[in-house]
Formats: structure tokens, sequence, C-alpha cells
């Protein structure tokens, strides 16, 4: 680890050291929370057997491949329609899909290969050595360590990987879609909110809602989710969450039904904006969730133990 790294984790470190809201609980975590648990489930190739072992298979999308890089892929073994993202980062996905918007991947520059972005394109304009080269630009980048962002301490010992994984979209209107997204803020093992996204061809939202735990009933029928499946998302998020803190568990609302996306332990990198609950204000809802929110003085199982266990300069 570089001085320089140790410098700016002990300094976000002392910023972080007074949380009260639920935004400022997860900057506190992003600099202290570096176990192995989190590492895991982080880790976007990994986490799909812990998912695996808790909930079961059927939970998953089928996953056609994980590569060490581009080269290993083998693209014509592909279906038409599929989902590329690398596992150690926020960001750093190219969907392929016919319900994208008319676009392509663009021609990258070495600058642009290195941004963490989201992309949507069309099976006809998709462009495999385009695809390569911003997959492989992503896979050099260490997602904790970028100088321009606070650190993220649990994706600091992910190996970089690219996973191939089965595109399914949703159905509004009997119009194909990107699948409708739900992310659950779950805390000590429980839900706490439920936050559904609809979003557009490009990848941008077209309307988004939350909801506390004693709304999700009303919540998950104005979104036509059947109560089944409604409880099955409470039911696996407990599961999934049993032992940590918090942590962000996203599911995807499909063609086939509720399917996992991902997990995080740092939502939105402690940036939430908290807006899109029916009555609530932004800030009386961050701090709601923060009061639920007990973060402990320190994580059990850092890698890097030496630079995030508390300190009286840290009091």
């Amino acid at each position: 680890m570089s001085f320089r790294f140790a410098l700016a984790l002990r300094y976000q470190q002392w910023q972080s050291r007074r949380p009260v809201t639920f935004n400022e609980k997860v900057r506190y975590k992003m600099a202290r929370d570096g176990s192995a648990l989190a590492t895991l489930l982080n880790d976007k190739a990994r986490v799909k057997e812990y998912v695996r072992e808790r909930v079961g298979s059927d939970a998953l999308p089928a996953c056609y491949g994980i590569y060490e890089h581009a080269a290993q892929i083998d693209w014509d073994a592909l279906p038409r329609e599929f989902a590329l993202k690398v596992n150690h980062g926020s960001g750093g996905v190219i969907v392929v899909a016919d319900v994208a918007n008319a676009g392509a991947l663009p021609v990258l520059s070495q600058k642009k290969s290195l941004q963490w972005r989201r992309y949507v394109v069309h099976p006809d304009r998709f462009e495999r050595a385009h695809a390569g080269k911003l997959l492989d630009g992503w896979l050099c980048r260490r997602y904790a360590q970028n100088p321009r962002r606070p650190i993220e301490l649990a994706y600091r010992h992910i190996p970089p990987r690219i996973v191939a994984e089965e595109f399914l979209p949703h159905v509004t209107n009997e119009q194909r879609t990107l699948p409708a997204q739900i992310m659950v803020h779950c805390i000590h093992g429980e839900p706490a909110e439920y936050v559904l996204t609809h979003r557009a061809g490009d990848f941008g939202e077209t309307g988004q809602r939350r909801y506390l735990v004693d709304e999700w009933n009303n919540g998950s029928r104005e979104w036509n989710i059947a109560v089944d499946s409604a409880q099955q998302i409470t039911q696996q998020c407990r599961l999934l969450s049993r032992g940590t803190d918090m942590v962000r568990v996203d599911w995807h609302l499909t063609t086939r039904g509720i399917v996992f996306n991902e997990m995080t332990n740092y939502p939105a990198a402690g940036t939430i904006p908290f807006t899109g609950h029916a009555f609530l204000a932004p800030h009386e809802l961050d701090r709601r969730l923060g009061a639920q929110w007990q973060v402990p003085a320190s994580y059990a199982g850092n890698k890097d133990t030496g630079l995030i266990q508390p300190s009286r300069h840290l009091k």
C-alpha cells in the first residue's frame, strides 16, 4: 500500500468519524470496512456463488463466462442479447439488446476507455473490437484507488474479471424495455427501504419511487409486482444481508420474474439524493434510515488492519 493511499484513507476516516445520517454512515463504512465479506459482496463474479448458496440458483441470470481479459471471450458463442460487466467497480457495464436506443459504442480513446460508464448497444451496431478495448480498459483500473473519488475500501482486493451473463428484459405496455430495478437497503439483516426505478433504453431513469418497510405492500402493488414476488424479495434480502450491518441488494424485474443483479456495501458512495418518497423530504429520510443503522467502532476481518482500525485520532 502506497503512502499516498494510506494518507488519503486516514484523512477520509477522520472526515467521517462522527456519522449521523445514512449517507454519512455509508462514507464511514467506505473508509473502514474492507473485510472479506464486504469484498465478496462487492465482487460481481464471486457474489454469484454466495447467492446460489443462500437463496438458490433460480434467483440468478444465466452466466455465460468469467474472463481475465477480453481476448478470452468467445463472441460467437454468445446469444444475440447479453450483458457484459467488470466485477471490481461501480459501472463498467455493456448491455447488448434490441431495446437499446439508436446508438453504438464509441470508438474509444485511451482517456474515454477509463471512464466507469454503462452502455446499452443494439446488437446490429455492436463492435466486438471496441467492446474489447473498453473492457480491458476497465480491467486496468483500480476502482478503490481513483485519486478523483473517495476510497471504497472493499473494492481494493477484488481480482478484476469480466462477467458475461443473460440479458432479461422487462415488458411495459407490451413493449420490451430494460429491466426495472429494485434496490433494497438492508440494515442489520432486515430490509429498511425499497427503491424502484424504471430505465430508458440508454440507462437513464424514467421514474423512481421510495418505500419504507410498512409501505412496501402498497408500493409493490403500484408497480404491478405480484404479492408472492414482493414477499420473495423481502425474504431473500434477509437471507443475503444476514451478518452485515448494512448492504444494498439489487434485483431486476424481468419477464422471468425477480432476478438478482448485484450487492453493494457503499450505495452511491454516500451521496444518495433520497428523492422520490411520497411525503418525506430527502433530509428526513436520510436521517430516519441513519437512526436505524448502528455502525460498529471497527469492522472485523479487515485486510489492511494497520490502517483502518480506530485510533485516538479518529475519535
